[in-house]
């Protein structure tokens, strides 16, 4: 998230005020029904890091809700294979997701966004809904493109010299 806050308010969905809030309501919403179980896996790159964001993901509590800390050896990669649907509010994880076959439900802003790869609730009772029912994964080559991308960046320009990002 505060990489998300350093870049400015576009990668503000408007979904939830916070990464925490959103969990926080989501768990809430789907504490009653039992088959859904929340594994919040907090970010690796948040290990040792002391922050009001960190201390709040700490606080995170709840019967269908199990925290996996930041220094955890648990492998993000064997929850997501484990998982029925994966939501992310902008990791990469999201894209990785639909690559491996997975429903991934984008509950944040990201730059693969709109490549058919997610589902992009539009309210929280949306992403509610998505979570009770039986979701289909995305578009495995979008997601493959989208890998592709950012593994080359793209081709070289050849008459064009960039002077900045604009």
């Amino acid at each position: 998230e505060d990489e998300f806050v350093a870049i400015g308010d576009q990668w503000n969905s408007g979904l939830y005020p916070s990464q925490q809030e959103g969990i926080e309501r989501i768990a809430v919403s789907t504490a009653s029904d039992p088959r859904i179980h929340l594994y919040v896996r907090v970010h690796p790159n948040l290990s040792g890091l002391d922050n009001a964001q960190t201390r709040g993901l700490r606080t995170l509590r709840g019967g269908n809700l199990t925290l996996i800390p930041a220094e955890s050896k648990v492998s993000t990669y064997a929850l997501l294979r484990s998982a029925r649907v994966i939501v992310t509010f902008g990791s990469t994880v999201g894209i990785e997701a639909a690559y491996w076959g997975k429903p991934s439900i984008l509950a944040g802003e990201a730059y693969y966004r709109f490549l058919g790869v997610t589902y992009n609730p539009r309210s929280h009772d949306e992403l509610v809904g998505m979570l009770l029912s039986d979701l289909a994964p995305g578009d495995r080559t979008q997601a493959l493109k989208y890998g592709y991308y950012w593994a080359t960046l793209g081709e070289p320009f050849k008459y064009y010299k960039p002077t900045g990002i604009y």
